[in-house]
C-alpha cells in the first residue's frame, strides 16, 4: 500500500446502554483509528439505534392473531424512517400476515422484498419456502428451505420444514427434483 493512504481500523466498541424514554435505544460509541503517514488520529462516533415501535407493535398484533391491525400498523411502519434491516423485517412480518391468510401472492411480494433487502436472513427464505409449499410448488419450496439451511445449518425450524415437506410429498407419491436431504 503506498505511503500516505488512509488505513482504517475499527478498534473497539467502547460502551452500550439502553435508555427507557418511551422507546428503547442503544447508544454505541465506536473509536476508529486512522493511520496517516507518520501520525495517527482517533475519532469517536456515537450511533443511536432505535427499534421501530411500529414494527414491535405490528409484530405483537401478528402474534395475537389480529392480522388486520398487524397489517395496518406494519404498513404505517413502512412509511416511517427505518433502517434497511428494519424495513426488511417489516416486509417479512407482512409476508407472515399474508401467509396466515393464505394470500400467497401478497405474501410472496413482501417476502421477495425482504430477501432483496437482507438476503442473509434465513427466516425470510424459510417463509418463502412456506409460500411455495402453500402454492403446491414443492420443488421451489425445497429450494427456498435449502437456501435458508445454507445460511443457518443448525436451524431446527428449517430442518423440520424440510422433513415435513418430504413426508408430505412421499405420502402423495410426489417426486422432488431439488436436493434431497441427507
Amino acid at each position: 500500500m503506498p505511503r500516505g493512504l488512509l488505513s482504517g481500523i475499527l478498534s473497539a466498541v467502547v460502551g452500550m446502554r439502553w435508555e427507557c424514554a418511551g422507546m428503547k435505544k442503544a447508544l454505541i460509541s465506536l473509536t476508529v483509528m486512522f493511520g496517516v503517514s507518520m501520525g495517527a488520529t482517533a475519532n469517536t462516533f456515537e450511533i443511536v439505534l432505535a427499534p421501530s415501535e411500529l414494527l414491535r407493535q405490528g409484530n405483537s398484533y401478528l402474534s395475537e392473531g389480529d392480522l388486520e391491525k398487524a397489517k395496518l400498523v406494519l404498513g404505517r411502519a413502512l412509511e416511517s424512517n427505518l433502517t434497511n434491516s428494519q424495513r426488511a423485517n417489516v416486509h417479512n412480518s407482512l409476508c407472515v400476515a399474508h401467509i396466515k391468510e393464505e394470500d400467497w401472492l401478497s405474501a410472496m411480494d413482501h417476502c421477495d422484498t425482504a430477501i432483496k433487502k437482507l438476503p442473509s436472513n434465513w427466516r425470510f427464505h424459510n417463509n418463502r419456502g412456506n409460500i411455495f409449499f402453500g402454492l403446491g410448488n414443492y420443488d421451489e419450496a425445497l429450494s427456498s428451505y435449502e437456501k435458508g439451511r445454507s445460511i443457518a445449518p443448525k436451524s431446527i425450524t428449517i430442518a423440520e420444514n424440510i422433513k415435513m415437506l418430504h413426508d408430505f410429498t412421499r405420502r402423495r407419491g410426489i417426486r422432488l427434483y431439488s436436493i434431497d436431504p441427507a
